[in-house]
């Protein structure tokens, strides 16, 4: 009997390690998906519903770019995820997430180690890392407080950045106002409507998506 329920839980254990699993264990439908299907690509963003909301491949048609937008994702389920990222097998990573680790109470500091602990792992790969900003949130969707945990963590982020030469896109000067991210970009406080996305690709186009 114990051997079995050891053996049952390596078996979970990998499962939630090589696939992304939800709270429950299981495996998200939409990362089942990219265990069948990872064509080697240009670049690969990285996320989650924000990201995953994206068409990738038309924003930016002139390379070949995958989408592992998983919605809901914190970083830790990113984590769980990297082998279906890694065989993309991409020259660039693009990676924004945060905004669900914040709102389900995780700390600044453990969001912000297990993006760092993402962005090594695709360095060890020989991927470069572009990290892009975690969007504020509207205030009426979202508290001061919350935006203040937001702005907390990008600020970790712009210093480790500038630590480890690894380039950072802050989109919140573009798509926010002072009360948060500006209603005329997002069609419910949180995620981007067709205009926010064109704010963002137009940034992505400035700072170079398409050279690598």
């Amino acid at each position: 009997m114990i051997r079995k329920i050891m053996t049952f839980a390596l078996c979970a254990a990998f499962l939630g390690f090589s696939a992304g699993a939800n709270a429950s264990g299981r495996i998200k439908p939409r990362s089942s998906l990219f265990l069948e299907f990872s064509p080697h690509v240009d670049v690969v963003m990285i996320g989650d519903s924000i990201t995953k909301q994206g068409l990738w491949s038309e924003f930016v048609p002139e390379i070949k770019i995958a989408n592992r937008g998983v919605g809901g994702d914190k970083a830790d389920q990113i984590l769980q995820r990297m082998d279906t990222i890694l065989k993309t097998q991409p020259k660039v990573a693009y990676l924004m997430v945060g905004i669900n680790d914040l709102t389900h109470g995780r700390s600044v500091k453990k969001t912000f180690d297990n993006i760092v602990a993402i962005t090594e792992q695709l360095q060890q790969n020989d991927i470069k890392v572009v990290l892009q900003s975690t969007l504020e949130c509207a205030r009426e969707k979202c508290q001061r407080i919350f935006n203040n945990k937001v702005k907390r963590l990008n600020a970790a982020l712009v210093k480790y950045a500038n630590r480890n030469n690894i380039k950072f896109i802050d989109l919140n000067p573009y798509l926010s106002i002072e009360t948060g991210l500006n209603p005329k970009y997002t069609f419910d406080g949180l995620h981007l409507n067709g205009k926010g996305y064109r704010v963002w690709v137009d940034r992505l186009y400035a700072e170079g998506i398409t050279d690598f």
